[in-house]
C-alpha cells in the first residue's frame, strides 16, 4: 500500500473518531440539561404544593407564606413559556390566594 494511501486512511480514521466523540459530548449535554430542568421543575412543583399546604393551614400573610410565594413566584418567571406558571397560580388559587401582579400572596376577592 503506498504511503499516501495510509496516511489517509489514517486521516480518515481521526475525523470520524473525533466527530463521533464530539456527538457524544453534545448528546450528554443536551441529555444533562434536561436533567436539570426536569429537576429544577419538579422542586418548583414541590415549592408550589408546600405553599398551598401552608397557606390551608396557616397564616398566609406571615413572613414564612410570603418567603414561599416569592419562590414560587421566581419558579414562575424562571419557567415562563412553560405551562409551570399557569399550573402554580392554579394551585394556589384552589387555596383562595392569587401570585398574579404582586410578588406575594394576594387574597382572591370574594
Amino acid at each position: 500500500m503506498p504511503n499516501w494511501l495510509t496516511m489517509l486512511v489514517a486521516g480518515a480514521c481521526v475525523v470520524v473518531i473525533a466527530g463521533g466523540g464530539l456527538f457524544g459530548y453534545r448528546q450528554y449535554q443536551d441529555y444533562r440539561q434536561r436533567q436539570d430542568f426536569a429537576s429544577y421543575q419538579t422542586t418548583c412543583l414541590n415549592a408550589v404544593f408546600d405553599l398551598a399546604k401552608y397557606v390551608k393551614t396557616e397564616s398566609a400573610l406571615d413572613d414564612t407564606a410570603t418567603a414561599m410565594a416569592r419562590k414560587v413566584r421566581a419558579c414562575m418567571t424562571d419557567l415562563r413559556g412553560t405551562d409551570f406558571a399557569d399550573t402554580a397560580e392554579n394551585i394556589v388559587r384552589d387555596s383562595g390566594y392569587t401570585l398574579t401582579g404582586s410578588p406575594n400572596l394576594l387574597p382572591l376577592a370574594k
